[in-house]
């Protein structure tokens, strides 16, 4: 199975038929995709800091998109709240394409989308980038700062896709398998056409992915559980 950064967040938003943790086994990370926090082009900002600045002087005012309640665009938007202090409002859309058509309209002021998608927009201006939100900067923007050093310590939010396997599956396969697709990914080839669209490889052990799903198991249901959402 290859699935997203939703995998470690809906165990606490609902109710499951299966143990994310011990019903599957991780096989690779396979690539991260960058989120960035960008904005309209109406908004008079242009920084995390003015941006803080902006909402503590109109509280309740500036509101974000996203793809739907639960996601990690929403959940990145709620952990800045968190993390700075903020009310940023939540508008929950129904899918990437039509958040973006009303932050591409200026009804909504700002998102948090992954790069892959928001890049031809910032390139032709149609939207403005305000900070990377993953711990470090990425290649395809690189003078963009993240939001951890623009005043916000400690925010990290960054989406992936990876791979899985039936808990039931044999290690030695799980093996072959992740070093296969790790042989693959790591191809010069394959990692520039993924830099091309501001996607970074991430290819890893079956280990490290299984504790990257630990890791954020626990770092979304304590957010969650602190904003008193989902279907539990």
């Amino acid at each position: 199975m290859i699935t997203s950064s939703h995998y470690p967040i809906v165990p606490a938003l609902y109710d499951l038929q299966y143990d994310p943790v011990k019903d599957l086994k991780g096989v690779s990370l396979l690539v991260n995709l960058p989120v960035i926090l960008v904005a309209t082009p109406k908004l008079p900002v242009s920084n995390v800091k003015e941006l803080i600045e902006y909402d503590r002087a109109n509280p309740g005012e500036l509101n974000f998109g996203s793809s739907g309640a639960g996601g990690v665009n929403h959940l990145s938007g709620e952990l800045f709240n968190a993390t700075a202090s903020t009310k940023l409002v939540h508008v929950p859309y129904k899918g990437t394409a039509p958040a973006m058509q009303d932050l591409l309209g200026g009804h909504v002021q700002l998102m948090f989308d992954a790069i892959s998608t928001s890049l031809p927009s910032i390139r032709s201006g149609s939207i403005k980038a305000l900070a990377w939100a993953g711990a470090k900067r990425a290649a395809i923007l690189p003078d963009l700062p993240t939001i951890a050093e623009s005043g916000v310590p400690g925010y990290e939010m960054t989406g992936w896709l990876a791979m899985f396997a039936p808990a039931g599956t044999p290690d030695d396969i799980i093996q072959r398998v992740s070093t296969a697709v790790r042989k693959v990914l790591n191809e010069p080839a394959v990692k520039e056409r993924q830099a091309v669209l501001g996607i970074e490889v991430a290819a890893s052990s079956p280990a490290e992915l299984d504790q990257t799903v630990r890791t954020e198991m626990e770092k979304w249901s304590a957010l969650i559980k602190q904003m008193s959402i989902g279907g539990r």
